[in-house]
């Protein structure tokens, strides 16, 4: 099986900033391609030590092949 694994930005519970971490994957649940407008989100990955996804056609299919596959590993959890 692949990446158990995944980095995520979300907002923190108590401070209400976003925040980058790393959960497991099993936690997440309906993978999907979002576009981020939100400018607090956009700095939080422009600042980041991990490479995130560019706005290119190539990268877009490659999420979406991604997010396929991670659904349908969960469902063969469930």
């Amino acid at each position: 099986m692949g990446s158990e694994s995944i980095d995520v930005i979300g907002m923190a519970r108590h401070t209400k900033k976003y925040i980058e971490v790393v959960i497991a994957r099993k936690y997440v649940h309906n993978f999907r391609l979002q576009k981020v407008f939100k400018p607090a989100i956009l700095k939080r990955m422009h600042d980041s030590k991990h490479k995130w996804w560019s706005r290119s056609d190539e990268d877009r299919d490659t999420i979406t092949k991604c997010a396929e596959w991670m659904n349908e590993e969960a469902d063969k959890r469930n």
